[in-house]
């Protein structure tokens, strides 16, 4: 008989099994084609199990919404929040939108699905994908503390940039042409740049007028 710390392990597990299942199956087809059966077969777990740990589909979507920001805000914060000089964390902040997109556009599939197919319907699967997009930009803004720029402006700049992001994946899903996509790295570039330089030429006029 399995004891008390096997059973947990063992829910453990398949609550997991549950997520991958369901974070490949909605990306690659979308929610409303993704029934709970083919999660289910695809995770080797039993369907029932999906109803005892996340109530319902809705349920483990938003788990799986969770998961997938959990994942990205640790990887971002070990490859791009790091002691390094402004610039080259600005280059590391888009080496990991370049991973995102070409390495793991699944995650990205997954948030656009949640939002376009539940977020009309359900204020919870909404309020999930905000909870995400919030998440990514505090991240952002952690990444851009070192910025010579006040320490207000840094979350307008990272809001900026999340919204900048947000587009070019539509963009990128659209057109999905790798030369046309570094083009979008560039200009996002450049766009942080000219607003730093913004930042640093109005601080100084205060001062000059001070």
């Amino acid at each position: 008989m399995a004891t008390t710390h096997q059973k947990i392990e063992q829910g453990a597990r398949s609550r997991e099994a549950l997520l991958d299942a369901a974070i490949e199956l909605i990306a690659d087809g979308g929610y409303t084609a993704t029934g709970v059966d083919a999660i289910a077969r695809r995770s080797g777990v039993v369907k029932s199990a999906l109803y005892w740990h996340f109530g319902s589909k809705d349920g483990l979507l938003i788990a799986a919404l969770e998961r997938t920001a959990r994942d990205w805000v640790a990887e971002f914060e070990a490859t791009v929040v790091i002691h390094a000089e402004p610039a080259q964390r600005l280059e590391n902040l888009l080496g990991h939108v370049r991973q995102l997109f070409f390495e793991r556009p699944e995650r990205v599939r997954l948030i656009l699905s949640a939002l376009i197919e539940r977020g009309p319907e359900n204020d919870e699967v909404r309020e999930g994908v905000e909870r995400i997009m919030n998440v990514m930009r505090d991240a952002i803004s952690r990444g851009m503390r070192v910025l010579p720029i006040p320490p207000e402006r840094v979350h307008g700049l990272a809001t900026l940039t999340l919204q900048t992001l947000t587009g070019a994946f539509f963009d990128y899903f659209a057109n999905p042409d790798p030369v046309l996509f570094e083009q979008r790295l560039k200009v996002i570039r450049k766009m942080v740049a000219l607003f730093v330089q913004h930042e640093i030429e109005h601080k100084s006029e205060q001062r000059a007028s001070a």
